[in-house]
């Protein structure tokens, strides 16, 4: 387990520095070409201050991995339209020490490409639902298609329609869509209730989408080989 420190012995100080350079030039790889890493990278980064052996192990783990996958690669093509496609995805209280949720997105552009932006971040507050967890996480997706969309916006390139961003809970596209406060929600800080704005000026759509097709599932906790794989064939484009 990479998460907890628990009682292991600590890296001696040589050692920790080789831990804290690794990480470093890893992550730079996790942001530029290598999303189905970002989650691994995201969760050893915690323990830059005091690595343990479980995390020195698994930083190498996260080598090999590379390493097995040598040839994945982003492949972005020439299509008719553009269009901005986003997925959203949270685990709820995943980390054991302060069972916070994890928040993940990743957006797309055109049909069958690879992803031009994602992201895996540990939420800043405790979520008290599962519903809480998604909702934020869409919250966080919803800024970065704001920016996406402005970005692409310089290049000349506008959307007429909503940006969809895919979820696949029920409960949080439920609570994005409706504007009255109720005793499920009214603790939830004023500031993730922005997306109901872009939804009420058709900013954005939240859409359903099944757990094992939302690609986002990626950047929010370990997943098994298959389904990793699976997912990493949208992930970087057919």
């Amino acid at each position: 387990d990479i998460i907890t420190n628990g009682n292991e012995t600590l890296l001696d100080e040589n050692k920790k520095s080789l831990y804290r350079s690794l990480i470093g030039n890893v992550l730079y790889i996790a942001i530029v070409s290598r999303p189905d890493i970002m989650f691994a990278l995201s969760t050893l980064s915690r323990f830059l201050s005091k690595p343990s052996e479980s995390h020195w192990l698994g930083a190498k783990k996260v080598l090999r991995y590379l390493k097995g996958t040598i040839n994945y690669e982003l492949k972005y093509k020439t299509v008719d339209s553009i269009y901005l496609l986003g997925y959203s995805d949270s685990d709820w209280a995943n980390d054991p020490a302060t069972r916070r949720s994890m928040s993940g997105y990743c957006f797309y552009l055109g049909e069958n490409s690879g992803a031009i932006s994602w992201n895996s971040k540990r939420q800043l507050s405790v979520s008290l639902s599962s519903t809480e967890a998604e909702y934020i996480a869409v919250s966080s997706a919803s800024q970065e298609a704001m920016y996406l969309r402005a970005l692409l916006g310089d290049f000349g390139i506008d959307f007429a329609e909503p940006i969809p961003i895919m979820v696949d809970n029920q409960g949080a596209i439920a609570m994005a869509g409706n504007p009255i406060s109720h005793k499920r929600s009214k603790h939830i800080e004023v500031r993730y209730h922005f997306i109901r704005d872009l939804i009420r000026n058709k900013t954005i759509v939240l859409n359903y989408v099944s757990t094992d097709k939302n690609t986002a599932d990626t950047f929010t906790k370990p997943l098994t080989g298959p389904k990793l794989h699976g997912l990493c064939y949208s992930l970087f484009g057919r």
